[in-house]
């Protein structure tokens, strides 16, 4: 930018600070109210562009004065705070492009704990065995006693060679507490007609005696149901109880 260029008398005034002595006798006058010469001046000084014509350079103006740029510590923390977003951002976009399918196979798993669930708690939890005689005239004390049953009372474990749907809740495991697989069919995944479900899919079922606290329910007379369906190194865990309401129901 070119400087601005002054007059001699334009300059002169600028660089003068202070003010002649005059040679008139003082006279009282009011007290003026115009700002002082050596104001004026610099604000000239500084309004044509040219503050280096101005030699008193102690009350420049301060955005003028300020320095401008930034400190070595702002830089850094600037530079901290975008990489921190950034890797934010990177990190979102990766999972959501490398696990962008889990939901659809998430939802097929727990569309088959679901199935699988229904069709336990739909099979029979009675006393005895329906094959028993004694099954229509067995009956069970405020303790949680069976009485009645020829054969003895149902217990965890399937009898003989019977296939799914099982007459018992019961039946879908060998024995309380083991997770095993229930439903499968030659070693595949199946519902109980015995067709294959969605490949990629395992399944376990687990059953337990559920007290339910105190007062505990009878012996043996609800079960806590646990169905587990794994797929691409995740599961589902789905919980369901069956109690005994209709122990002499076939």
């Amino acid at each position: 930018m070119r400087p601005v260029q002054f007059s001699g008398s334009a300059r002169a005034e600028c660089h003068s600070t202070t003010a002649m002595p005059s040679r008139r006798r003082h006279r009282p006058t009011r007290k003026s109210t115009s700002p002082p010469a050596t104001a004026v001046c610099r604000t000239r000084c500084w309004l044509s562009q040219a503050p280096a014509m101005c030699t008193d350079r102690s009350d420049h103006p301060r955005a003028l004065r300020r320095q401008r740029g930034l400190t070595m510590i702002e830089l850094v923390l600037f530079i901290v705070i975008v990489s921190v977003g950034v890797a934010g951002i990177l990190g979102a976009m990766s999972v959501a492009t490398t696990k962008g399918s889990d939901p659809v196979r998430r939802k097929q798993a727990i569309m088959i704990a679901e199935q699988l669930m229904e069709e336990v708690q739909g099979a029979g939890y009675t006393l005895c065995d329906p094959t028993d005689p004694g099954f229509d005239t067995a009956t069970v004390d405020a303790a949680g006693v069976i009485t009645g049953c020829v054969n003895g009372p149902e217990t965890f474990g399937r009898e003989g060679t019977i296939t799914r749907p099982y007459d018992n809740v019961n039946d879908y495991v060998a024995a309380a507490g083991d997770a095993l697989p229930g439903f499968d069919s030659g070693g595949v995944l199946a519902n109980a007609a015995g067709k294959p479900l969605t490949a990629g899919y395992t399944a376990t079922v687990r059953m337990v005696q559920e007290s339910f606290g105190n007062p505990a329910v009878p012996n043996f007379g609800a079960i806590k149901i646990t169905i587990t369906v794994s797929y691409d190194q995740e599961s589902f865990v789905l919980d369901g109880y069956r109690t005994r309401y209709a122990p002499n129901q076939r």
